[in-house]
């Protein structure tokens, strides 16, 4: 429904229910089903109304959500990687992307012990794709589960708030002032095991001297990017680790400030 003829009269109310119970049975363009999602379709449309465009539903992201990466630096000759600094950087992405979302998972009980629920590994899973031209550069794809994006929390939902908050603390650790207080701040809330897979996830780029680019995409976030050079995966390396989690209780300290009565 891209012409005006497609649209319903406005004081035809049948026919307004009708129209909206179509577009909401759109298979292609399934409806946002979070607070997160409808924001960023919303924004989206207004984008595309703003640069002219008439045809915004061809415009829509891929179904699949894609985290492009590009390492350069010192293992990065050319448009070649070293396969031991590729292969611990995939693992180690992986590896901190299930302990994060595990963190984040708003259907079970976190443990710091134990592997991650089999759920929430097979809907924050990453698929190798295709490399593009970069130092080395290369596209990997969700994998989420089907009919887990039905479920806030779940699915693509997850995987994405997964990516933007290990974005989070990579933008954290490139800041100008303080990065070692920010990405700690950042990170914390996550517990130990996220952390400690965090922390492993920067030594990779600070033992080899490497760099990279993340580029992410998904149907809730259009497009973000993140660059951590390996000074910067060194300083992140170092506050997560000097990081102290006591337990997985929250307890607040202060002084309270007053007469007494």
């Amino acid at each position: 429904m891209n012409t005006p003829q497609a649209w319903p009269a406005l004081n035809d109310k049948t026919a307004l229910r009708q129209w909206m119970a179509a577009r909401r049975n759109d298979g292609d363009n399934p409806p946002a089903r979070t607070k997160a999602g409808l924001r960023a379709r919303q924004l989206q449309k207004l984008s595309y109304v703003m640069r002219g465009s008439e045809d915004h539903e061809s415009l829509e992201r891929p179904a699949r959500p894609i985290l492009r990466f590009a390492l350069d630096g010192e293992p990065v000759p050319g448009h070649k990687v070293e396969v031991g600094v590729l292969g611990n950087w995939l693992q180690a992405l992986q590896t901190a992307v299930h302990s994060v979302a595990y963190a984040l998972d708003e259907m079970r009980p976190t443990r710091e012990a134990g592997p991650v629920p089999k759920g929430i590994q097979g809907v924050t899973k990453l698929l190798s794709g295709p490399v593009f031209a970069s130092s080395y550069g290369m596209i990997l794809e969700g994998s989420p589960a089907p009919g887990q994006d039905e479920l806030p929390g779940t699915g693509t939902d997850l995987l994405d708030r997964t990516i933007n908050k290990i974005l989070d603390v990579t933008d954290q650790a490139g800041s100008a002032s303080g990065p070692e207080d920010a990405v700690l701040d950042a990170a914390l809330p996550l517990g130990r095991r996220a952390i400690s897979h965090l922390s492993e996830l920067s030594a990779v780029l600070a033992s080899t001297g490497a760099n990279v680019t993340l580029t992410w995409e998904s149907k809730i976030t259009e497009r973000r990017v993140s660059r951590l050079t390996s000074m910067d995966a060194e300083r992140c390396r170092k506050a997560l680790k000097s990081a102290r989690v006591e337990g997985s209780d929250d307890r607040l300290i202060g002084t309270v400030v007053g007469e007494a009565s």
